[in-house]
This record gives structure tokens, sequence and C-alpha cells, in this order.
């Protein structure tokens, strides 16, 4: 991003002058984000994927992650909130969406930075955020039912007799329709309990000041069973550097919530019901590689990503029963 492009997307804030260059930094798996310091103070600056927000769902889903975000902020919770330009959360420049916030001198850790006292921090963070019970007519309540055809034929697109992405075909393909039937079958019953949340509230969308949480990357946010995110929260946060979940940090998560909050579902449910998210995240990624309006980079982020989401659904499926002890069923 160059400075003249800069100083066009903020100057709805009234910047007249960009600093330095725009520095392009971490900006997750999907979209470009970058810090720009300027004579108004120092903003980041997200670039919405072309192909996420060109889905007709998107734009009631932002304004209504935005709402949220700020609801939240209003009820002390430490959001950090776009910038609005006519009431909306983003501005528009050559047909591309921008979404601008203010620059936190802030890090989100890394797992092994993760201790006690940020588990019960966050966990009383998300029993507030569900004690909301936050309701809108911006996105559909209802739940879908997750479909093998819909990765069958993108697994026969890529595929040759014996492997896909590296994986054996058949392992692949029975894996999947496994995942997909226990999921369908456990939200019969979790998708009658749903509220307004965050749902995506793992490491990465914390930033930490001097102990304080500040939660970002509110563009997820919809209608979920509250067990699901308590489960699929208290599975991310206790996960060490090499993805293995520590139990001792996973039951500190469950209790904290418990004492703050009441659990009305099964937990065991919930477990198979937070295959959703990963099967979502896996089939986005199938489609990502295929794509063939994506570049040689976007189809290899794919590619990865299928892998990684793949073996992350076949342990998770493994620590199911480690996890679900006597106390957490």
């Amino acid at each position: 991003m160059d400075k003249i492009l800069a100083l066009n997307i903020l100057s709805f804030l009234n910047v007249r002058e960009i600093i330095n260059t725009p520095r392009e930094i971490s900006g997750g798996l999907l979209h470009k984000m970058y810090k720009i310091e300027t004579d108004k103070g120092t903003y980041a600056v997200k670039r919405l994927n072309e192909e996420i927000i060109s889905r007709p769902e998107a734009p009631n889903n932002y304004i209504l992650s935005e709402k949220f975000a700020s609801y939240s902020k209003g009820n002390m919770i430490s959001a950090v909130c776009a910038k609005n330009k006519n009431d909306l959360p983003w501005t528009i420049i050559d047909n591309r969406y921008y979404m601008v916030f203010d620059w936190i001198e802030a890090h989100s850790l890394n797992q092994n930075e993760i201790e006690n006292n940020h588990l019960l921090i966050i966990s009383e963070l998300l029993s507030r955020l569900h004690k909301f019970n936050y309701q809108s007519d911006l996105v559909n309540k209802e739940f879908k039912n997750i479909y093998f055809n819909d990765f069958e034929q993108i697994i026969k697109d890529v595929s040759n007799d014996v492997f896909a992405w590296g994986i054996s075909k058949h392992q692949l393909i029975e894996n999947i329709k496994k995942w997909i039937n226990l999921y369908n079958e456990s939200m019969c019953e979790l998708s009658h309990n749903q509220i307004i949340s965050h749902r995506d509230l793992d490491s990465k969308n914390v930033l930490w000041k001097e102990g304080k949480p500040y939660i970002i990357d509110w563009e997820s946010a919809g209608y979920i069973n509250p067990t699901i995110e308590l489960i699929d929260v208290a599975t991310s946060w206790s996960r060490d550097e090499n993805g293995r979940i520590n139990k001792e940090k996973f039951n500190l998560v469950i209790d904290c919530y418990r004492e703050n909050y009441k659990i009305n579902d099964n937990l065991s449910n919930a477990m198979i019901g937070n295959l959703g998210g990963m099967l979502g995240w896996l089939l986005y990624s199938m489609k990502r590689f295929c794509d063939t309006n994506n570049n040689e980079d976007e189809k290899e982020l794919g590619k990865k990503q299928v892998i990684v989401t793949y073996n992350h659904l076949k342990r998770y499926i493994e620590e199911i029963p480690y996890l679900l002890d006597e106390n957490n069923r």
C-alpha cells in the first residue's frame, strides 16, 4: 500500500498526512492488514478479502459483527471496533473494502505464553458475552446441515486414484463422511439454544496490554450455541505449542465458566458440535485451492490449510474421550 491510497482510505477521519510508508502486518489467513502512522494518530487498516465481501450475506454479517462489538464495548468489554463511515464499518476505494481501527500497542500470546490467569480472564470474559443473550435479525438463526456432496466433487477434481493433497483418498472420504454425520446428529439438540457471540475467540484475536485483554476481529460474530463456543475456547486456549491439549487447562476454562454462567447443554454433544467450524474451514480451504481465479500463493495457502485442518480434525476426534471424563459430561 502506498501513501496516496492510505490517505484516500483515511480521509473520512480528516487525516491530512501519512507520516511513514504503510507497513503490512499479519492479517490472518484471509485479509491484508496495514499499520499506518498519520498526523491524527496510528491506525490499523484491514483490506477485506474480495471473495469474502462479495458474498450476498457478507455486508450484513460485517454490520452485525461491528454492532455486536460496539454493544460489547458499551458493556465493559474491551472490544476494538471499526471506525464507521456513513454508519457503515468500511470505506470503499476502487471497489475494495477497507476497515479502519485505532492501533493498539499490544500483542497476542503464543501458546507457550498462556498462563492460568489468562485462562481465567478469557473464560470469565466469554461468560459475560454469553450473558448478554444478544439477538439480531441481521443474520439467520437457523442451523444448516453440512453435506458430504459439497466435499466429494472437489476431492474428485483434485485427486488421482489414491491421494488428494497427499492424503489417502479413501481415508479422507471416510473420515469426512463420519465427521459430518456426527456433527449433524449433535446439532439436532444444540441448534435450539443459540445466541450471538464472537465465534473466533482464540489467542490470535486477543491482544494483551499490561495484563488487560483487547478483543479484535469480530467479523465471525453470529449465532452459535454457547456451549459449542465454550468448548472451542477451552480447546484452543489450552493447547501447547505442539498442538496438544492440556487437560488441566481445559478443565480450568470449563470450571471458571461454570462459576459465572450456567451450562445448559451436554458437553459431549458440544464437543461434536464444535466440528462445524473446522469442517467449514476445511471446505473453504479446498475451494480456495481449486479456484482458478486465485493466484498461486492463494492456492498454496489453501493446500496447506487443507492438510493442517484435516490433521487437526483427526487429532480433535481422538482427544474427545480423553477430555470428557466423569466431570465433563
